[in-house]
């Protein structure tokens, strides 16, 4: 930052001092260190074959208990869609608070950097060659302005550097909000909603797909899925809160 647009910026810090946008603490970073450590934990056991909460005495979770195996091989998240991390995941979504995406971002990549401890850091990393954010229908990505999850996935890359594909996946139908959906409803409204219009982008690749909220997790499923047909090699994925 040069001294003008230093200068300019304190201004701006003088006339409107930073708060935290979730508690509204002055003086504070937009998502202040205290809303944090406020995040509701996610505890272990996690299922070992796709990284959901799991059945301690099985380490599986019920789906896979069932017999399901799902297209991805883990998936983490910040934290439980509780407190501070619902309402800064709100914010960003519903409220046109796009800042808020980039210390989001930066927690979901430590929240990738924890897991798997049995691999280094750098391998981590070096098993995944693209990001790939859960898409919206062009119309409801034009009535809000933009997309929660490519924002989310560029902070992740800008955080790790391993690039982000924003046009690797497109949904062909939008129904409806799945908020008040159950788990039967929620997989029937996201069936066969997305794919990939670019497969030579997609195959042979190790994909982190990100999304917002894990709930049922039909949407990424079906996303993964998508990806799974143009050929990923493997996919893991990122969500910033997980609602169980």
């Amino acid at each position: 930052m040069n001294i003008a647009a230093e200068s300019f910026q304190a201004l701006l810090d003088l006339l409107y001092p930073p708060k935290c946008l979730v508690c509204g603490e002055d003086g504070m970073d937009i998502f202040c260190s205290a809303c944090k450590q406020a995040i509701p934990k996610l505890n272990p056991p996690y299922c070992r074959l796709c990284g959901s909460p799991a059945i301690a005495s099985y380490r599986l979770c019920e789906f896979c208990i069932k017999g399901g195996r799902k297209p991805y091989y883990a998936s983490i998240a910040v934290g439980q869609y509780g407190g501070p991390l619902r309402k800064a995941v709100h914010l960003l979504k519903y409220d046109g608070y796009k800042a808020l995406a980039t210390p989001l971002g930066e927690l979901m990549a430590l929240a990738l950097e924890k897991s798997r401890p049995e691999l280094s850091l750098q391998e981590k990393i070096n098993s995944i060659d693209l990001i790939v954010p859960a898409p919206l229908h062009p119309v409801r990505k034009q009535e809000r302005g933009y997309n929660q999850a490519e924002l989310l996935a560029a902070a992740i890359s800008a955080h790790i550097g391993i690039p982000i594909e924003p046009e690797g996946l497109k949904r062909t139908h939008w129904a409806g909000t799945q908020t008040r959906l159950g788990r039967a409803e929620r997989s029937q409204n996201v069936q066969n909603a997305f794919y990939a219009p670019s497969s030579e982008r997609i195959a042979g690749r190790n994909i982190l797909l990100v999304d917002d909220v894990l709930t049922t997790e039909a949407t990424v499923m079906e996303a993964a899925y998508a990806l799974k047909a143009s050929g990923a090699a493997s996919i893991m994925v990122a969500a910033a809160a997980r609602d169980i």
